[in-house]
């Protein structure tokens, strides 16, 4: 009948600047603001990024190196923030010690610019940046989708029991990480509302379910029902308007 599956959605740039001398902080931050990115947080501690990428997720960290404050310096830093929150790190120094940089690089840094640089070099590294990780992030998403439909396709030559079947679907796609929630419905022979199954969603989709079942359509729906493709929704808040599967 109909399938809703929700992704992650890539939201605007949000930077954190992690810079132990106040000014050249401050010019960065400007800097970034006037290029049109948004600065999450301006902090001089690893300690205190470590806290900002935990508690807020940015999506990109530009980190100095030479952190004086504090009982870490900016490596040690972006691997705890690598290795927990797989935010990617730019790595921002005034060295050029090769010895700095072979111990920068073993954290999988995705730019590491000299210091003085202009806006044009920040600008560059922090979009390359942003790009590669997105597409890392994709590649990683379709790898999990490719093991979920396994999953799936297994499940299906197993499981005889239909409400069964359907719900450990729903369960086996957010379960392999390939998408965030999950809705299936079938429709029985006189093209009603037969069973449902639902999983990772924080809201009640009773509501929706019945609107179904009294044969109100979204337009989803009707056009899931109209073509044999994949039907893809890039912007749900504009799309899918109050729908309780869209929250």
């Amino acid at each position: 009948f109909s399938s809703c599956l929700r992704g992650k959605m890539i939201m605007n740039a949000r930077i954190l600047i992690v810079e132990d001398e106040i000014i050249t902080g401050k010019h960065i931050q400007a800097t970034l603001e006037r290029v049109g990115y948004e600065v999450l947080a301006n902090v001089t501690t690893g300690e205190e990024a470590i806290a900002q990428a935990e508690r807020n997720h940015p999506d990109l960290v530009l980190m100095d190196i030479a952190l004086e404050e504090g009982k870490m310096d900016g490596i040690d830093a972006a691997n705890h923030i690598r290795m927990r929150c797989n935010i990617p790190v730019v790595y921002l120094t005034a060295h050029a010690n090769q010895a700095i940089f072979e111990r920068a690089k073993i954290t999988a840094p995705y730019g590491y610019i000299l210091k003085p640089f202009n806006t044009r070099e920040l600008h560059a590294n922090i979009e390359i940046a942003l790009y590669h990780h997105q597409l890392e992030q994709r590649i990683t998403h379709l790898n999990a989708v490719l093991h979920a439909i396994r999953s799936v396709n297994q499940l299906i030559t197993q499981e005889k029991d239909r409400p069964k079947l359907l719900q450990r679907a729903c369960d086996l796609l957010i379960d392999t990480r390939g998408y965030h929630a999950a809705w299936i419905a079938l429709r029985d022979e006189s093209g009603g509302l037969a069973i449902t199954a639902q999983a990772g969603f924080a809201g009640d989709l009773t509501v929706w379910t019945e609107l179904l079942r009294s044969g109100k359509l979204p337009d989803c729906v009707h056009r899931a029902l109209g073509q044999s493709e994949v039907v893809v929704i890039r912007d749900i808040a504009a799309a899918c308007g109050d729908c309780p599967a869209a929250a």
